[in-house]
């Protein structure tokens, strides 16, 4: 992962910078409340996705690229405001790597999306919470682990509040039409991400 980041470091930014942006990028990622929204777990797991993706179906790969390094940078789990908190960090260390203006401007657009709070506008828009979300349509054993490490990020949350609260978060995905927005997700993992919705919330209502 470090080598795509400095490379597109270098395309956009000054090499030299590249290697200590990463450093403090990662190093935000290192703490020990987190246990899905992890470097080496959740981002790693985007940034694949995104290699797969066909080319012409995206706009901008190198923003989505640095969006998805980003998207979770800054993880209060208190909060809920952490993807603002996130693109403000993007904005500050691209412009110390100095990337320009327009590219990081739409890198933090990008890490916006990620609210999921809002239709996205655009195909990158949709392609970032695609990725974001295909975790939601993995193989039963891959899905099981996230939804427990959902649960241990936000241990200091009573059980009934918690169930209350993913279970409609859960359902709000599900009562979509389509839960993933292009079709080349949809193709992808639409099917098993329902059989997971469907079965994680029949458990939550028990």
């Amino acid at each position: 992962m470090q080598k795509l980041f400095e490379s597109i470091c270098q395309k956009f930014g000054n090499q030299e910078k590249c290697e200590a942006a990463f450093a403090k990028l990662v190093a935000r990622y290192l703490v020990p409340e987190r246990f899905y929204h992890t470097f080496l777990g959740h981002i790693s797991a985007c940034l694949r996705e995104l290699e797969v993706v066909p080319i012409g179906l995206f706009r901008d790969k190198y923003a989505l690229a640095i969006a998805l390094f980003f998207h979770d940078v800054v993880m209060d789990f208190s909060r809920s405001d952490n993807e603002e908190r996130s693109a403000e960090f993007s904005v500050q260390l691209c412009r110390e790597m100095g990337m320009p203006l327009r590219f990081r401007r739409e890198v933090a657009r990008l890490i916006l999306d990620t609210k999921h709070d809002a239709a996205p506008e655009g195909i990158d828009s949709q392609l970032i919470i695609d990725i974001d979300l295909s975790i939601l349509g993995q193989t039963v054993e891959i899905f099981d682990d996230y939804e427990k490490n959902i649960r241990r990020e936000y241990a200091f949350v009573p059980e009934n509040i918690f169930v209350s609260r993913r279970a409609e978060i859960l359902k709000c995905f599900l009562d979509r039409p389509s839960i993933f927005w292009t079709e080349y997700f949809q193709g992808k993992y639409e099917e098993q991400a329902r059989r997971n919705l469907t079965r994680s919330i029949a458990k939550l209502d028990l």
